[in-house]
């Protein structure tokens, strides 16, 4: 299991946590600890190499709102980009 960390806001900071399993696919989105989604994904490419991305977008914050878009991709889902309000906040 592998678990990306990052942080979205200024004043209203966010903690976002990715756990991602190589072997089974599953992807894991929390936010302050809350479950946000999660996604069972492959562990392999598909062979028509048809879906080799996909992007989970998901709006977080009261007072100061944020629209965050997590991409993901890879053979083995082994990529991840997130962007908050369109300015790349974590890439790995």
């Amino acid at each position: 299991m592998v678990e990306h960390k990052f942080t979205v806001g200024k004043e209203e900071k966010h903690r976002i946590r990715i756990s991602h399993s190589a072997t089974t696919g599953k992807v894991a989105i929390l936010v302050e600890g809350q479950s946000i989604v999660i996604v069972s994904g492959r562990g392999l490419r598909p062979i028509s190499h048809a879906i080799d991305a996909i992007t989970i977008s998901f709006n977080i914050g009261e007072t100061e709102k944020h629209k965050v878009n997590i991409r993901i991709s890879g053979a083995f889902w082994n990529h991840f980009e997130a962007y908050s309000d369109s300015e790349i906040v974590y890439r790995s």
